[in-house]
């Protein structure tokens, strides 16, 4: 049976339905479904965070983002990978006034103005 995204769900982070991405002690990112779209990409993610629990997603990342963080030379799920590793490794630094639940549906950009510190902060292996 198949959950709505943003629902609880059942998955282990290890299932086959995506890749893992590394475990931190803030919690996993799975990237499941990479779609290119006309302003960029979009990926159906599932986060599991100690605490929260296990939420499903999709979070797209725009050309000009991938062009911003990655400088054209790292591959868009790189990009997105460590967005959202950083997102989860701060989620405790989230500005006054942020969400405090993970939109189901958000752009990547979104997490810029969660953390601002993020640009200059993260780092994109190539």
């Amino acid at each position: 049976m198949h959950n709505p995204i943003g629902q609880s769900t059942g998955h282990s982070a290890g299932s086959s339905r995506g890749k893992r991405v590394e475990d931190s002690a803030r919690g996993v990112v799975v990237l499941g479904a990479e779609v290119e779209t006309s302003r960029g990409w979009r990926y159906e993610v599932c986060l599991q965070r100690p605490g929260l629990g296990q939420t499903d997603h999709v979070v797209t990342l725009s050309w000009v983002d991938h062009e911003h963080w990655g400088g054209g030379t790292v591959a868009p799920s790189r990009v997105i990978e460590a967005v959202l590793r950083y997102a989860i490794e701060h989620d405790q630094d989230k500005v006054p006034g942020a969400d405090e639940l993970w939109p189901t549906n958000f752009d990547a950009a979104r997490v810029r103005r969660w953390f601002p510190r993020m640009d200059e902060e993260l780092s994109i292996g190539a």
